[in-house]
């Protein structure tokens, strides 16, 4: 195992850039940091592209490569290294970059008609959206529409509020307001 212990090294480098959220979803990655956060990402099925962690969180990130089946790149660092990619004041110690998911184009419907779904229009809080999502989730919603104005869903504040729900609920991006109503009363979903 081979251990990373220079902050200019390409790949902490890699990591470091891709928290920027723009820059990652520039490129359809999201990147999440925490042990809660990447377990309930790989409880949900969600395959990392790339996982970093430190040298004492080694034998987690093994047994998740066993129980989860991850056969992407490892990156182990230093404590002094990981601090450089993290956002938090007291990192874990492990973090992951996974691809976006796929962008939700039609409503996701159920046999017996009763839908349910909550349209956010020009949210900008990210611990209120994550909270949104996750009580969506909880309430088993079908999903979460969502006007272009919103704050981007991979937030890290956004992640850390759904508590893993934003990997459990499909999220459905429309550019306004209009588009969400024309769209749920041409799939016969009662407004509120």
């Amino acid at each position: 195992m081979e251990i990373i212990r220079s902050k200019d090294n390409p790949k902490v480098k890699r990591f470091a850039l891709l928290h920027d959220r723009k820059k990652a979803s520039k490129e359809g990655l999201v990147f999440i940091e925490g042990t809660r956060l990447c377990e309930d990402a790989l409880i949900s099925g969600v395959k990392p592209v790339s996982v970093a962690c430190t040298e004492e969180r080694f034998d987690l990130v093994s047994s998740w490569q066993s129980d989860y089946e991850i056969s992407c790149e490892v990156v182990v660092m230093t404590s002094e290294c990981f601090a450089k990619i993290a956002s938090t004041v007291n990192p874990q110690g492990v973090a992951m970059i996974v691809s976006m998911p796929e962008a939700v184009s039609e409503l996701p419907l159920r046999d017996d008609g009763k839908d349910i779904f909550v349209v956010l229009e020009n949210l900008q809080d990210p611990g209120n959206l994550g909270t949104i999502i996750r009580l969506a989730d909880a309430f088993d919603f079908n999903g979460v529409i969502m006007t272009r104005d919103c704050v981007d869903p991979y937030n890290e504040k956004v992640l850390r509020s759904s508590m893993g729900s934003v990997w459990h609920i499909p999220l459905v991006t429309v550019n306004d307001s209009m588009e969400a109503i024309e769209l749920l009363k041409k799939n016969n979903v009662s407004l509120i």
